[in-house]
């Protein structure tokens, strides 16, 4: 099912702003890098500390975006939180990668976190906290290890012909948010595969244990995905409804599409989860079919069997004076009696249907 990283919770009676990582530290070191674009061409840099990294004084041309792969170096984050004088309730909120995906805009920065999802090769989706903040001239992302979807966004800026080149950091904010929805596509085309093969295997005689399994697990991911969609779905909607002063009049347009691009991802859950209903409804139907087929085989043979169970039962009572008994022809009789019950009563039932 789609794998959550979340461990132990923040501890409770710290001041708001304080500092608490609670994920799992999964890089040796933090990794720093960054690219700068703008009309005099891309530069990328590769950091081996925090305070190396230099934010774009205000009023420069050009953009700068700082990706930062590596949570749990709390002095790391602080120092780039003073540096690009993000808000400590930002920072806090950085750390906490178990918390609710949320959106909120700061004085100089607007702060947004989202789940990013991925298909893995065991075949299971893992969704992981991403926290983008978007400043004046600059954006961070924030994430908790190395390997993100955001190589396409890369490459577009390494061409220097893409939108995301000639626009503001608001742009590339978006492009970031609309490369991680984009990514909840292929995990579901996947999902809703295997949710269409299992739904036709059950009514086949190919049908195994395995695909109840395969059910749940399925359902499982579905849940834990609308579980990641339904917040995104409200940031996005806010975004749109009410546009924060960061973002540009020429970009809100995007954010509509992205909120299309979410409610489409919606509507194709509430499909996968329809049909993973439909093949688990069926996989009982089908399971109770067979039981009563079974029944049924079984209860004839039980019926066959009850008039002869009577018979061997009278004679083979321990009675003195039983005249058949002593007859030479008795015990042949008898088994042409059975014999011809028998056949009587499988006549009987295969004319009613009931074979």
């Amino acid at each position: 099912m789609v794998k959550y990283f979340r461990l132990s919770s923040k501890k409770v009676g710290l001041s708001p702003g304080d500092l608490v990582f609670t994920g799992s530290r999964r890089v040796e070191s933090v990794q720093l890098s960054s690219m700068e674009y703008g009309p005099s061409g891309v530069v990328e840099r590769r950091y081996d500390s925090a305070d190396e990294i230099a934010p774009h004084p205000e009023g420069a041309t050009g953009v700068q975006w700082v990706d930062i792969s590596g949570l749990h170096d709390l002095e790391a984050l602080r120092s780039i939180g003073t540096r690009f004088g993000m808000h400590p309730l930002a920072l806090e909120d950085v750390a906490s990668v178990g918390g609710r995906p949320h959106v909120t805009e700061y004085e100089g920065s607007l702060f947004i976190s989202l789940n990013m999802l991925t298909w893995t090769e065991q075949e299971m989706a893992t969704a992981e906290l991403v926290s983008l903040v978007l400043g004046p001239n600059w954006v961070l992302s924030f994430q908790e290890r190395p390997g993100d979807v955001f190589d396409g966004v890369r490459q577009r800026i390494r061409g220097g012909t893409a939108r995301v080149c000639s626009s503001g950091p608001d742009y590339l904010w978006y492009a970031l948010m609309d490369a991680i929805v984009d990514h909840y596509f292929p995990v579901l085309e996947r999902i809703t595969q295997l949710a269409d093969g299992v739904e036709e295997r059950v009514w086949s005689s190919s049908a195994a244990k395995a695909d109840t399994g395969l059910i749940l697990r399925l359902r499982g991911e579905a849940i834990e995905i609308r579980r990641a969609l339904r917040p995104l779905r409200e940031e996005v909607d806010s975004l749109v409804r009410q546009p924060p002063k960061a973002i540009a009049p020429s970009t809100r347009p995007f954010f509509s599409d992205l909120r299309d691009h979410v409610f489409q991802l919606a509507d194709s859950l509430d499909q996968v989860r329809d049909t993973l209903q439909a093949a688990m409804e069926a996989h009982v139907a089908v399971v109770s079919m067979r039981t009563n087929e079974v029944m049924k085989v079984l209860t004839i043979m039980a019926s066959i069997f009850i008039p002869l169970t009577f018979i061997v039962g009278v004679y083979g009572m321990n009675f003195a004076f039983m005249p058949e008994l002593e007859l030479w022809w008795a015990y042949p009789l008898l088994w042409a009696i059975m014999i011809v019950i028998a056949i009587i009563m499988l006549l009987f039932f295969r004319r009613h249907d009931w074979l």
